[in-house]
């Protein structure tokens, strides 16, 4: 919350307002990113991904910076990470049909303090045999995975496509791929 009045560039902040960093921006912006708009999980296997090598500014921040950052930040990956790699060796995921596809789920997406698709992301999920499972839990732990990025930028796994975002993917597979 701004304590005094403050300039930012021709902008005068009053008192009370509370400023919230556009943190979407700062995690999408060309000056940090070489084609930001585009799905390249690769980029985070680079050495300084989550800051800028010159200048040190961070690049990723989903859970802000600094003292006031989020405490939780840490268990909240452990626990996505763990719960996504459930998920992902469990069922085979698909867009629902009443979502258009992805150029449907594009038309929708909208962006507040973060990315949102109006009415909600149905998908649907076909849960696999228990050796389809198996495997792929068994792959994840060898590090072996079947999606790359090469095979989402062409839009295979259409359904996968923003669960592997999240930072998962060793053992993705489709669950006839076993």
């Amino acid at each position: 919350m701004v304590e005094q009045p403050t300039r930012v560039g021709p902008y005068l902040v009053p008192p009370g307002v509370i400023v919230f960093p556009n943190l979407y921006a700062i995690m999408n912006v060309s000056s940090n990113w070489q084609q930001p708009e585009q799905f390249q999980p690769e980029r985070w296997a680079q050495e300084h991904a989550e800051k800028d090598p010159i200048t040190g500014a961070a690049r990723w921040v989903p859970f802000s910076l600094g003292p006031k950052a989020c405490a939780g930040q840490n268990l909240a990956m452990l626990q996505s990470k763990a719960h996504l790699a459930m998920l992902l060796a469990g069922y085979e995921w698909s867009l629902a049909p009443r979502m258009g596809g992805e150029a449907g789920v594009a038309t929708r997406t909208y962006l507040g303090v973060t990315i949102k698709v109006q009415g909600g992301l149905c998908l649907t999920a076909a849960a696999c045999t228990a050796a389809a499972a198996a495997a792929a839990a068994a792959a994840a732990l060898q590090g072996r995975g079947w999606c790359g990025s090469a095979h989402l930028s062409r839009g295979d796994n259409q359904g996968a496509r923003w669960l592997v975002a999240y930072g998962y993917t060793p053992g993705l597979r489709k669950c006839d791929q076993a």
